[in-house]
């Protein structure tokens, strides 16, 4: 297997962990694909194996916090509605800096991943630093952020918000939703 492979190698250290990740996405996926809904701390969790594994692309390009409170475990969202989001800050801000020079431009991407419940609403938000001189994103919505909308008002009703915010320093995405607690009995 590649992960034996990977443990008899000299430094094959990363690629065990690289591998254990993928794994731990693949399981989640796979789990998940004809789920209607997750709870946001399985999100949560996803997310984390998700970055883990971005660790190792780009060493030292990004730091993350995660903000997490109320009741996560108890409480729903579709699946894939956080990694979604997270992803774009790769996707559109990371990826498109990587190719510049570490030692001659050694800024890190700040991540803020929030995900705040209250007794009526629960709240997901990513929020990224953005590098000097970044123009790769604009305070529209792109298509994957109208699709999680649209997904999410389907299943939570119009009360569903999604919002972007965009400036010189940071970018911001907010999801806010009626909070809906997992049923339980089945």
């Amino acid at each position: 297997s590649i992960s034996y492979l990977a443990r008899v190698s000299d430094d094959g250290a990363p690629i065990v962990r690289a591998v254990a990740k993928l794994g731990a996405l693949l399981r989640f996926t796979i789990a998940n694909a004809s789920r209607d809904t997750v709870t946001i701390a399985e999100e949560v969790e996803f997310v984390e194996s998700y970055l883990e594994l971005q660790a190792l692309r780009f060493k030292g390009r990004f730091k993350t916090t995660m903000n997490l409170s109320g009741n996560l475990s108890g409480t729903v969202c579709l699946p894939f509605t956080l990694q979604p989001l997270v992803e774009n800050v790769f996707r559109h801000v990371i990826e498109q800096h990587a190719e510049i020079d570490q030692d001659t431009h050694p800024e890190v991407v700040d991540i803020v991943i929030e995900a705040v419940v209250s007794d009526s609403v629960a709240m997901l938000k990513v929020r990224n630093s953005r590098p000097e001189g970044d123009v790769t994103r604009s305070e529209e919505s792109g298509t994957g952020l109208q699709n999680l909308e649209t997904r999410m008002r389907h299943r939570f009703g119009d009360h569903t918000q999604l919002e972007t915010e965009a400036s010189e320093t940071h970018y911001e995405v907010s999801l806010a939703y009626p909070a809906r607690m997992v049923a339980h009995g089945g």
